[in-house]
């Protein structure tokens, strides 16, 4: 009798360090036995390659190599990069982009954008956004411990931010309650982004978190060896994500398993733009770059004077992103050739936001600039400070943010109708649902105005 009870503790303790340690069947049998551990310190759920680059999962593929990688693609000097889009004249230039043909690759482009596009996508262009023009009054504010740098992002009724205060928070829209909130590892900057029922959201202590967006469970975590404040961007299995640590990540989005990475020469603190080819981020090395999406070879880079901090945005063959050089460029997605670019009064930090047959910029010289898509300067509007995010736009108007807390509203020919002011620094992008407004602040508050 001792022996079969000695037989069964050895099975049952044997069983349960298997369990343990093998993610999919923890997470089966803790769910199968109503007894799930969700606290960060258990490694049940952690993926973690790092400097090491082993794991119980494996190996990183060797980087991936390119005879073109040890080439700038010498775009920069170009002889059409060294001129301004001559900002009021550049109609005729857009033209020549061709950007108007090959509408079957456009909208096979449109089809694969990935699903961090279509987030922001949500956050920029909402067609049953109906503000009213008159006093906006804050309907709800929901407070963190901590500044909240990234911006909101809507999923099913609900927004979902992070904040410094080393926490993960999923709040009612139409309320403000509380649905969740999951403790991380460290502080946040990141935009959370939402695909297939997870989040994912990067943090100060170098991890990439996987969480179920219903209620906040762990999934999983991916440890780069830098600090992550780009938002990840989804497509398909594929998870990519950019770190301190000069690395640019695809990762399996189910497990959070290493696919292949690819180094730069800065920081990476902006998300990706993707179609069924290649995958396209900047990096603070003054570069953008087009990599191969399964293998992440590189295709092309293309060189400016300044870092890249915004996302770069995809449009049919087309990609568009901003610079600190001051300027807008618009290249051929498929070959990294210029087409054209446009110089801004100061800095840009952010990403442009593409609303159709107009480009909106936000500058650190206290402007929005609203630009055709050939380039061309239409207006440009003056804020009560810098202007650090990228614009939310709807059919009828833009919503923008400034570094003194000023929330604008400005109609597509440029005039104010609406104006609200906390008195905090905003550094993120607003979101837009319905009638109402949502934004972060360094005053640690998520608020809803309309």
């Amino acid at each position: 009798m001792k022996k079969l009870i000695v037989l069964i503790i050895v099975l049952v303790s044997g069983f349960a360090i298997y369990v343990y340690n093998t993610p999919s069947s923890y997470d089966y049998w803790c769910g199968f036995f109503v007894v799930v551990k969700e606290e960060y310190e258990e490694h049940s759920w952690e993926i973690d390659f790092g400097e090491e680059e082993t794991s119980k999962q494996g190996k990183f593929p060797q980087q991936a190599k390119s005879s073109q990688q040890g080439k700038s693609s010498q775009h920069a000097k170009s002889s059409q990069q060294g001129k301004s889009s001559q900002q009021g004249k550049s109609s005729q230039q857009g033209k020549s982009s061709q950007q108007g043909k090959s509408s079957q690759q456009g909208k096979s482009s449109q089809t694969a954008q990935t699903n961090l596009q279509k987030a922001v996508t949500k956050n920029q262009y909402f067609s049953n956004v109906a503000l009213s023009v008159g006093k906006m009054n804050v309907a709800w504010s929901f407070s963190s411990q901590g500044r909240i740098v990234g911006a909101p992002v809507f999923d099913r009724g609900r927004v979902v931010f992070s904040s410094l205060d080393e926490n993960i928070y999923a709040v009612s829209a139409k309320s403000g309650e509380k649905v969740w909130s999951r403790s991380l590892g460290s502080g946040s900057k990141s935009t959370p982004t939402v695909a297939n029922n997870i989040v994912y959201v990067g943090c100060n202590d170098h991890y990439l978190y996987a969480l179920w967006a219903d209620k906040g469970k762990p999934l999983w975590r991916f440890k780069s060896s830098g600090k992550i404040t780009a938002p990840a961007t989804c497509y398909g299995d594929q998870v990519f994500i950019g770190s301190h640590d000069k690395y640019f990540y695809c990762l399996d989005a189910k497990t959070g398993r290493g696919k292949w990475r690819w180094k730069t020469g800065g920081i990476i603190s902006s998300g990706a733009s993707v179609n069924s080819k290649l995958v396209y981020f900047a990096s603070e090395d003054f570069h953008i770059y087009a990599l191969n999406r399964l293998t992440g070879m590189v295709e092309w880079r293309f060189a400016t004077k300044g870092k890249v901090k915004g996302t770069p945005i995809l449009h049919k063959n087309t990609l568009l992103f901003t610079s600190e050089d001051k300027s807008l460029y618009c290249i051929d997605s498929r070959t990294g050739k210029l087409i054209w670019m446009f110089i801004c009064g100061g800095e840009i930090v952010s990403a442009p936001t593409l609303s159709r047959n107009m480009i909106f910029v936000s500058c650190i010289d206290r402007h929005l600039y609203a630009l055709t898509r050939e380039g061309g300067l239409k207006w440009k509007f003056k804020a009560d400070g810098p202007l650090l995010a990228s614009p939310a736009v709807t059919k009828d108007f833009v919503c923008f943010s400034t570094k003194r807390g000023g929330v604008y509203f400005v109609d597509r020919s440029g005039k104010e109708f609406n104006k609200f002011h906390i008195g905090e620094t905003i550094e993120s992008s607003p979101l837009l649902y319905k009638n109402t407004t949502y934004f972060t602040s360094h005053d640690r508050k998520l608020y809803a105005i309309r």
